[in-house]
């Protein structure tokens, strides 16, 4: 009999940050509701379709701003924490402090892993990463990605007979403002024959990509 346990997860959101944390954990949050477990998430500013899409999948959700750490975790308890977010080390500490098994999701040993149990850093670079002398368990690189269903199903089904069609997908707010000069230099490529950009709502180069597409002749277009 596969024991249901009690997750806590803690992501951070916002215009600055960006929603990539909440994304990827609601992936693994998702995946573990559809396993039995029971999982809260306690998130900062989302979007409406991050809600939704946490919602569909049976996350229970709540404002971390209505939230004091220690208070949270000496309540409730949880069987697992799992922290993503570059200014969360205090969730990771007092998980240590109540001795409650923690996660932590990095990308640049931004968190005190060496407290957590199991670190994941999913990035192209993660051998990278200087990690210190742990405890800890950790996955390091690509093949443990936090992959939504819907991209591995899609994945599956493409074509590798066509290379040269790209998708361009900077995250739900692009903070960094990425998108408009990966899509020039790409479109300055004769290898790439088409470009398809994925944009959020507010993104502050949308006009820009707008008339990108216009004056492409056909080789960049709106996903």
């Amino acid at each position: 009999e596969v024991t249901t346990l009690q997750i806590l997860v803690r992501a951070e959101s916002g215009q600055k940050v960006g929603v990539g944390h909440v994304m990827r954990c609601a992936t693994l949050a998702t995946e573990l509701v559809d396993r039995g477990h029971q999982v809260a998430l306690l998130h900062d500013e989302i979007p409406a379709f991050v809600e939704n899409r946490l919602k569909s999948g049976g996350v229970e959700m709540e404002v971390a701003a209505h939230c004091e750490v220690r208070e949270v975790l000496g309540q409730c308890r949880p069987d697992i924490v799992i922290v993503d977010g570059y200014s969360l080390a205090d969730w990771v500490v007092e998980a240590a402090y109540h001795e409650v098994c923690c996660v932590v999701i990095d990308d640049n040993y931004e968190l005190p892993v060496e407290l957590a149990a199991l670190v994941v850093n999913q990035n192209l670079h993660a051998t990278g990463v200087t990690y210190p002398l742990s405890r800890s368990r950790f996955l390091l690189g690509p093949k443990y990605a936090l992959l939504r269903r819907e991209v591995v199903e899609t994945s599956s089904k493409a074509s590798v007979r066509n290379p040269a069609h790209v998708l361009v997908a900077i995250g739900g707010t692009d903070p960094s403002r990425l998108t408009a000069p990966i899509v020039r230099r790409l479109a300055n490529l004769e290898e790439v024959s088409t470009i398809e950009v994925a944009l959020g709502g507010n993104h502050p180069d949308w006009h820009l990509l707008a008339d990108m597409i216009r004056n492409s002749d056909g080789k960049i277009r709106s996903a």
